[in-house]
């Protein structure tokens, strides 16, 4: 059963340190804009997981938090294989929506199947694998633009993939995600070529950024707090398209697995409580269930 959490309940949970709940309360509507689901029921091309983390286990992490809905993202470790995937977007329902890693060559038939399951994106990778060349992300967002999909960058991180790309994703025809601060690396932060890339795409109004997997981003192997800066100049910028996210089973961490909680509760050292339901709630439902 899906619920939000029970004020002052311990919960522990796989892959997140700690078992309270935030200290901010969850507002009505939450969502948790990023994470995935690695369950060993469905093979992966390299034969084994070095995570596990099944949807039974992330239904515990959504309580834990008190989110009301989340975005499932296609993790890469099983290729264009969505076995896995449409599995968790089957048992979470219309609560969840999916970001997928689709094979190309889709159709705009595939995109309406796809659309009907809770799909709602596609996600790029430019520093992994076979990257997509510019005319192949061009396409990929004419296709889906008219569904109101968007397309997700993942520059891992390979900054300088951020500042070549640029030209190309300011003039998409659809909404561009930038996963996990664009990977936009501490200490120098939104000074560097990466940071200046970041700041001058999230001035168009079709580019969107995602306040998650912290560590990505920091310099510190926990608290992740060098962050904070960057993370208030972006909701400072553009709140109306910032989206929050729990990277949940934190499969890139340094170190141990980091406390759920804390990672939510981080998002009030950013913005006020306004912005932090406008992050939470209403910029995630406009992006991924409503879609005009």
């Amino acid at each position: 059963m899906l619920t939000n959490t029970i004020a002052g309940e311990q919960l522990s949970v796989p892959n997140s340190a700690g078992t309270t709940p935030p200290t901010h309360a969850a507002p009505v509507g939450a969502v948790d804009c990023h994470h995935h689901v690695f369950d060993p029921t469905f093979p992966v091309p390299s034969g084994s997981l070095t995570t596990i983390g099944t949807k039974h286990d992330y239904a515990l992490f959504r309580r834990r938090i008190g989110l009301s809905r989340s975005v499932l993202i296609g993790a890469s470790t099983y290729g264009t294989n969505n076995d896995c995937f449409f599995d968790a977007l089957r048992f979470f329902g219309d609560t969840a929506r999916g970001v997928a890693i689709l094979p190309r060559g889709v159709s705009r038939e595939d995109i309406r199947q796809l659309h009907q399951q809770g799909v709602r994106g596609i996600r790029l990778y430019l520093g992994r694998g076979d990257p997509p060349s510019p005319q192949a992300i061009r396409a990929t967002a004419a296709l889906v633009a008219d569904f109101g999909w968007n397309v997700e960058i993942v520059v891992s991180h390979h900054n300088e993939l951020l500042c070549q790309a640029e030209p190309v994703l300011a003039e998409l025809p659809c909404r561009v995600v930038l996963g996990h601060f664009a990977f936009v690396r501490q200490p120098k932060g939104l000074t560097t070529p990466a940071g200046q890339s970041l700041r001058r795409l999230l001035d168009l109004p079709h580019i969107w950024v995602k306040l998650s997997g912290v560590y990505h981003a920091s310099a510190e192997a926990d608290g992740f707090r060098d962050v904070d800066p960057m993370a208030r100049e972006l909701v400072c910028q553009a709140p109306e398209r910032l989206i929050w996210g729990s990277d949940w089973p934190h499969t890139r961490g340094r170190g141990g697995k980091p406390d759920g909680a804390a990672l939510f509760d981080q998002l009030w050292s950013w913005a006020d409580d306004g912005l932090v339901r406008r992050i939470l709630v209403d910029n995630p439902a406009r992006l991924y269930w409503n879609q005009g």
